[in-house]
């Protein structure tokens, strides 16, 4: 408000504004999630006619933001899709050019298709970690094997379509799971 007082502009950001705008047609949803929901659509519209305020959100996870949310009027959505093969090539080889040769990155670029340049570099830090613990050289088979696991975490969309995830929270999730019933799961450190 002091900002508004003063006539100076004022970005707000909520990064991961999934995690408050959450789509209310989930059935798993809590009242208190729902209501948090409710809160922050009031909110907005008090700051549609504020001066100088803009609201800015970010999500990897579009579809699961609430409807109302996406439907509110002077809304501009900006789609950064994931990266290609090349923007994939480019990020790996920044990260491994001095482990692994171009043949064996681009092997690498095409398996990580759909993943996020967050999910590479995560896919990298567990490697590389899983190779210092077992006193191993980081492999490109060992980073295939982990973009694999990677892979299976990736939640996607109702179409099919990748999209980005935490995956070391995927990872670590899917192992309890595999624990708990009994299965044996590919560890990965991360």
């Amino acid at each position: 408000m002091r900002h508004e007082e003063r006539g100076t502009p004022c970005l707000l950001l909520v990064d991961e504004a999934d995690a408050f705008g959450q789509s209310r047609d989930i059935g798993q949803q809590h009242h208190e999630d729902s209501a948090g929901v409710n809160t922050l659509l009031q909110q907005i519209d008090g700051l549609r006619d504020a001066p100088g305020v803009a609201l800015l959100f970010t999500t990897n996870r579009y579809w699961a933001l609430d409807s109302a949310l996406k439907g509110r009027t002077n809304a501009h959505w900006v789609r950064f899709p994931l990266p290609g093969s090349g923007v994939r090539f480019y990020l790996l080889k920044r990260l491994l050019g001095n482990v692994l040769s171009t043949p064996e990155l681009q092997t690498l670029a095409h398996a990580t298709d759909g993943f996020a340049p967050r999910d590479i570099v995560q896919l990298y830090e567990a490697a590389r970690i899983e190779a210092i613990s077992r006193d191993r050289p980081l492999t490109r088979d060992l980073l295939l094997r982990t973009a694999s696991i990677f892979r299976q975490v990736l939640p996607q969309t109702s179409n099919g379509a990748m999209v980005s995830a935490k995956a070391d929270q995927q990872i670590h999730h899917k192992e309890q799971i595999a624990h708990v019933n009994g299965q044996s799961a590919n560890k990965v450190a991360v």
